[in-house]
């Protein structure tokens, strides 16, 4: 079994959001998806993805894209994202979703000789969007989230992945209460998405205080799956 990770998938069969709106090389995202993924990964793969899956407010509207994900081979493991709208609760994407998709969001799920936990993260302070008047209270119930899970991982004495969606440091790859508890808990790999456009490249792939990290946005990957094993090694 191989690990990959794509994050940011943005599909929207039903909703009709284009995202080629963002840049030409949006245009037709999903085919490009589709054929590197059907070409990389076989079914007894697992595909991490952290968040902003789908563009649907509520689940009934999100029916063709998790069709869509369900029809590609391999198991895939969903975390959520800023803009997940339609994710309630744990157990309802548990009943809504097939066996092969399954949701981790503030959840620990054993992987092989891995152990994965996800939450979403936030803005963390220095970051260019960050207002603090706006965004501390988020920081810190994230950052208590995300200790929530580790602690549960810590108890699988297994190496940890981190999935998150937004990234756990600022612009300037500065320490925050994420990269500290990465650290404190010792985490092997963190992956993450939510940052898109151009002039990324090299900027949120790297090794600091003993975690690496790598950012799996689909346009930064080109739309194809991250294969993780290398980075585990």
């Amino acid at each position: 079994m191989a690990i990959y990770a794509i994050s940011d998938l943005h599909l929207s069969f039903q909703t009709k959001k284009p995202m080629d709106v963002f840049g030409e090389q949006w245009k037709n995202h999903h085919e490009k998806i589709e054929k590197s993924w059907r070409a990389m990964i076989q079914p007894e793969d697992t595909v991490l993805i952290p968040g902003d899956l789908s563009w649907a407010m509520r689940l009934s509207e999100a029916v063709n894209d998790f069709e869509f994900l369900h029809a590609l081979p391999g198991r895939k493991i969903i975390g959520r994202g800023n803009h997940d709208y339609y994710w309630h609760s744990h157990q309802k994407m548990v009943d809504f979703l097939p066996k092969d998709i399954v949701p981790i969001d503030r959840q620990v799920l054993d992987l092989d000789n891995w152990t994965v936990v996800s939450t979403k993260g936030w803005l963390c302070p220095g970051a260019s969007a960050y207002v603090a008047s706006q965004d501390e209270k988020y920081y810190r119930l994230e950052a208590q989230r995300l200790e929530m899970v580790l602690k549960k991982a810590k108890e699988k004495n297994q190496a940890i992945i981190a999935m998150l969606h937004f990234p756990p440091m600022n612009e300037k790859n500065e320490e925050s209460l994420f990269t500290e508890l990465l650290e404190d808990f010792g985490v092997r790999l963190c992956i993450f998405g939510h940052l898109h456009g151009n002039g990324l490249r090299n900027n949120y792939d790297f090794s600091q205080n003993g975690v690496q990290y790598q950012l799996v946005s689909a346009d930064y990957l080109d739309f194809m799956p991250l294969l993780l094993d290398p980075l585990l090694d």
